[in-house]
């Protein structure tokens, strides 16, 4: 069986189309309950192996807040780095975040941030 890349395409279209509406309609709903905020930013890393990144950045993998983590993808490996706090002290959260992934970056030059669905 064959698979249509057009339909696929289009049922995770209308799939994000459907949670972008959800947050739109809920998200307000929901700050009420929580002040929290979870930020991330992915480097993606080319040409390395995972076990070699999980060598070099072991400390940063065993940190708590910010956590910092690993995910193996065919050809790369993206590491994810994620800070939770207080919606008020978001650029605080983003400034920390941003230091951890030039610090990677010093490791792995070749690492480049991405945006993931």
């Amino acid at each position: 069986m064959k698979k249509d890349n057009k339909n696929n395409s289009f049922a995770r279209t209308s799939k994000r189309n459907d949670m972008d509406s959800l947050t739109i309609k809920f998200l307000p709903l929901l700050k009420q309950y929580s002040n929290d905020v979870l930020l991330m930013k992915t480097l993606e890393i080319k040409g390395v192996p995972e076990g070699k990144i999980d060598d070099r950045l072991k400390d940063y993998f065993e940190m708590s807040n910010p956590t910092v983590a690993p995910y193996a993808k065919e050809g790369c490996v993206h590491v994810r780095i994620a800070m939770k706090g207080d919606r008020g002290s978001s650029d605080y959260l983003t400034a920390e975040i941003d230091k951890i992934a030039d610090e990677i970056k010093e490791i792995y030059p070749q690492a480049m941030e991405i945006k993931e669905d």
